[in-house]
């Protein structure tokens, strides 16, 4: 595989659920930030990128994604290259879970080869995999990740969201 295809893929911060993405499309290499924030790379030598959109300087290096905007630095170990699940599997994330402190259910069922979430007034909405039990979804003018979880018997029983302000809200599997 050319130097491209060996760095593109998912890089994950499982701690706090950021998740990064690098493409490779059309012999470019795209950047993604949880799903939300796409734009074509700048090489600037020496495995390291500038993303022109978001001021940001990317460096992947050593199996990790090192993101720098200002005086911060982030960094996200590769995980795997992104997921393609298929009718069968989407359905083993299908269900109702429940979030008891706000009294709200959501419903995820698979419509054809994705997931959506239905909830009470508001718009069904898509989610994409991106890795093994974490999913993307758009949710107003941002986005957010869930990461599905598994009891002892790896049955999913529910799922943890992140979106925007809302940090590590479990939902459980009715």
């Amino acid at each position: 595989p050319s130097d491209m295809e060996a760095i593109a893929g998912m890089y994950w911060r499982a701690s706090d659920m950021e998740l990064r993405e690098v493409q490779l499309r059309n012999g470019k290499l795209r950047y993604v930030g949880n799903a939300i924030v796409s734009e074509d790379l700048a090489a600037l030598g020496d495995g390291k990128f500038h993303g022109p959109t978001t001021s940001s300087d990317l460096e992947i290096r050593g199996g990790r994604l090192i993101e720098v905007r200002g005086n911060q630095r982030e960094e996200f170990p590769f995980v795997s290259k992104a997921v393609t699940l298929s009718p069968a599997e989407l359905a083993e994330f299908a269900g109702v879970y429940r979030l008891e402190e706000m009294d709200s259910e959501w419903t995820i069922a698979v419509d054809k080869t994705r997931l959506a979430i239905s909830r009470l007034r508001a718009p069904t909405t898509g989610m994409v995999p991106q890795l093994q039990d974490v999913f993307v979804f758009r949710l107003g003018p941002g986005g957010g990740t869930m990461r599905f979880t598994r009891g002892a018997d790896r049955k999913i029983d529910g799922f943890v969201l992140k979106s925007g302000r809302i940090r590590n809200v479990r939902f459980r599997r009715l």
